[in-house]
């Protein structure tokens, strides 16, 4: 039996996803929190992308106390009882987003055919096989993923085709192409006009925001919305350092200055002296990847007095998004 587990005041959901879901809409029964400031919806949505991983961790903060958390990270068949309580949530959010009239698609990405994100050694999900909180938090999500994408996530695609057709959100074609991509790949594409919207604590997936015209961060707990230049807020901070108007949040960046939810940052001496060269050159928040390798190739010198192996790696970093 699964553990006691706080819920939001939308039916079935854990409460750091229904928290999020309150800046869209508020439940029939009032906010979960009435002296919470809920963030205010300042402009339109119209698909909103559930990434499965942020659900199933939302699943596990949500049971209620410590003691309970680590009793069942410890439990054999944890996987399975995680696995039934996401899909009856998954089944209670989509009912909820879809009466709301929006589309939600569940993404579950698949990590690995990012060749640049599998090959780092500071990549998360290849976590350790230790005794942890953290530790088994992650293999837990990562053996319940593995099950949704072998049992379930083909079905579940399925459904969601068939509802997007059969109501005329999306035509057949699209739809069929949308869901065959999702099922093996990591990233989206544009389904409808009107905006999107990520549930993601893997920053990452902000990086699909040149597939759609315009894609927002949707925080889970706080139901903040960021849109994609803002996630170098995201990136783990240094001491007197403002990441978020000197770095931009560009694919390169994003594999070093990391987000510690998926991939974790390179040495700090590296981030520091980067920042720093920014700084001096005026690099900032909206700069263009051309302008960032400009900057960074001509003070070679300097960054190989710290590091000779970083611009190497650097300028192996392939790009796939």
């Amino acid at each position: 039996m699964f553990p006691e587990r706080t819920l939001s005041n939308f039916d079935n959901v854990s409460i750091g996803t229904g928290l999020a879901f309150e800046t869209l809409f508020k439940p029939d029964n009032g906010y979960y929190d009435p002296e919470r400031e809920v963030p205010k919806l300042k402009e339109s949505y119209r698909v909103i992308w559930l990434n499965g991983y942020t659900i199933l961790r939302s699943i596990i903060s949500s049971i209620s106390t410590t003691e309970d958390k680590n009793k069942f990270l410890s439990k054999s068949n944890n996987t399975e009882e995680l696995v039934s309580v996401f899909l009856e949530e998954y089944i209670s959010i989509f009912n909820l987003l879809s009466s709301k009239g929006y589309i939600p698609i569940l993404f579950i990405p698949n990590y690995k055919k990012n060749n640049t994100l599998e090959k780092l050694d500071r990549n998360i999900l290849h976590v350790d096989d230790n005794d942890s909180y953290t530790s088994k938090t992650l293999m837990l999500i990562n053996r319940a993923i593995m099950l949704i994408r072998k049992d379930y996530y083909s079905g579940l695609l399925k459904e969601l085709s068939t509802y997007l057709v059969s109501n005329n959100l999306v035509k057949k074609d699209l739809a069929e192409l949308v869901m065959s991509e999702l099922k093996s790949g990591f990233k989206i594409k544009l389904i409808a006009a009107g905006g999107d919207l990520m549930f993601t604590h893997l920053y990452v997936d902000m990086l699909n925001h040149k597939y759609v015209n315009r894609l927002c961060l949707l925080e889970s707990h706080t139901g903040r919305i960021k849109r994609h230049y803002e996630i170098n807020s995201k990136y783990p901070l240094l001491k007197d350092m403002d990441f978020k108007t000197v770095v931009p949040f560009i694919e390169s960046m994003y594999y070093i200055f990391g987000d510690n939810n998926l991939v974790k940052p390179v040495a700090a001496k590296i981030r520091k002296k980067l920042y720093d060269i920014f700084l001096r050159n005026k690099i900032n928040s909206t700069s263009s990847r051309v302008a960032v390798d400009k900057v960074i190739l001509n003070h070679k010198k300097e960054i190989d007095e710290l590091d000779p192996d970083f611009i190497e790696f650097y300028k192996n970093l392939k790009l796939v998004y």
